[in-house]
């Protein structure tokens, strides 16, 4: 049986590529209990596996590269459109999860950031403007039955942060070794993209939490004292309006 005013909450995530997600959302996810349902965004991993990853960061430094030699976009739309479809059935997943009250749900991601890729594809011509609305119809398609989260984390890094982080993820796992091609620009921008995502998500009614994620992540007992005090927030606040009784945000 649905409740919808159930006590369980959604928790979104949204970051710079780097800026430690999947280390934030695991570890509040544990802190939440065993009942949490804990979703992860799919990179190189098998079991989340994103079979366009490599393809699209070769594209990219062609892009890159070559400059306006560069031939066109190949991989774009299909990795974005790929991963707007997961990140869907993930909010999907999430929001049923809770309304049927089995729990709280945590996402290593949101459905909302897939708008900031997407933007930042069309505007580097990494997508093209019919590719772009080709994109935009499956995501106003998709957005009707998408209630926005009770909570967002907004994970702070600087840019420069990020791409350290990336990497070093790069040196450490050899699936990831292709992300060494996004540029600082690149994060620079997708920084700006986020945070006009999350202004129009608090307009919705989300919680925005602002979570600092550079030097504190570094120390095991910052990073526990963060995500105590995140799993306190989230367990002891009442949400103002029952999930579905928003109204659904399209951003673009």
């Amino acid at each position: 049986m649905l409740d919808l005013t159930s006590p369980y909450k959604t928790v979104a995530t949204m970051g710079m590529i780097g800026s430690g997600k999947t280390t934030l959302t695991a570890e509040l996810a544990k802190k939440l209990g065993p009942k949490t349902l804990y979703l992860t965004e799919p990179d190189d991993r098998k079991e989340h596996f994103n079979p366009y990853l490599k393809d699209y960061y070769e594209e990219m430094d062609k892009h890159k590269t070559y400059g306006e030699a560069y031939i066109g976009p190949r991989w774009s739309f299909t990795i974005q459109a790929h991963l707007l479809g997961i990140r869907y059935a993930q909010q999907q997943a999430a929001q049923w999860y809770v309304v049927s009250g089995s729990g709280d749900a945590v996402i290593d991601s949101c459905y909302w950031q897939d708008v900031a890729f997407a933007h930042l594809q069309l505007q580097s011509g990494m997508m093209t403007e019919r590719e772009f609305e080709s994109y935009h119809r499956l995501y106003r398609g998709m957005t009707i039955s998408v209630a926005p989260p009770m909570f967002c984390l907004r994970i702070l890094t600087t840019p420069k942060v990020s791409q350290q982080r990336i990497q070093e993820r790069a040196e450490a796992r050899e699936g990831r070794k292709c992300e060494e091609v996004i540029p600082l620009d690149y994060l620079i921008k997708l920084d700006k993209e986020i945070a006009r995502v999350c202004k129009a998500l608090k307009r919705m009614g989300t919680e925005i939490i602002q979570v600092p994620w550079d030097a504190t992540r570094e120390s095991p007992e910052q990073r526990e004292a963060t995500v105590d005090q995140l799993a306190q927030q989230i367990r002891g606040t009442v949400p103002e309006n029952p999930l579905f009784d928003q109204t659904h945000p399209r951003l673009i």
